[in-house]
């Protein structure tokens, strides 16, 4: 009976075949759990990343909020100030004044400290609305007829801004 000699034999090799094979599952096995190991603190780094470009993100979000906030803040400043202008009715009321002193013989040095406009506005107003100037005028309105071809009383066209400094 040669084979029931044999059987341990055979056994004993099927096991050692066995033990072989559950190696090698286990060598893969491990290996696998590498890689996904691996995978997964690739995953994280990237999650981090991702994370700090958002927050980076939000906290300019933000300040974009916040510089829009600001922003409409002075947009309404300036309208109510824009109102308060268009209001308080035409803008050239300082020059009319200084030409209705010029008219009455008032220095350069008085209109200014008056009516606030700087020391060659209030000379070019005297020479051009001055006492002399008011006589000429006057008398080449008087000469040139009814059609009125004289000079403009006031280079400020009525309705607009002077230019201030």
């Amino acid at each position: 009976m040669p084979l029931p000699d044999a059987l341990p034999l055979y056994l004993a090799a099927g096991a050692l075949v066995l033990v072989l094979l559950a190696l090698l599952v286990s060598w893969r096995a491990v290996a696998a759990a590498r890689r996904l190991e691996q995978r997964v603190e690739g995953l994280e780094r990237s999650l981090r990343r991702t994370n700090e470009q958002y927050q980076g993100l939000s906290a300019a979000a933000l300040g974009a909020g916040d510089q829009m906030a600001q922003t409409h803040q002075e947009l309404t400043r300036l309208k109510s100030r824009m109102e308060q202008v268009a209001q308080s009715g035409p803008a050239s009321t300082g020059y009319e004044q200084a030409i209705r002193m010029a008219r009455k013989g008032m220095a350069a040095a008085e209109i200014m400290d008056t009516c606030g406009v700087g020391q060659v506005e209030a000379d070019l107003i005297v020479r051009l609305h001055g006492p002399r100037r008011a006589r000429r005028s006057r008398a080449q309105s008087s000469r040139s007829g009814p059609s009125g071809a004289g000079p403009p009383s006031s280079c400020q066209p009525s309705g607009t801004r002077p230019f201030t400094r």
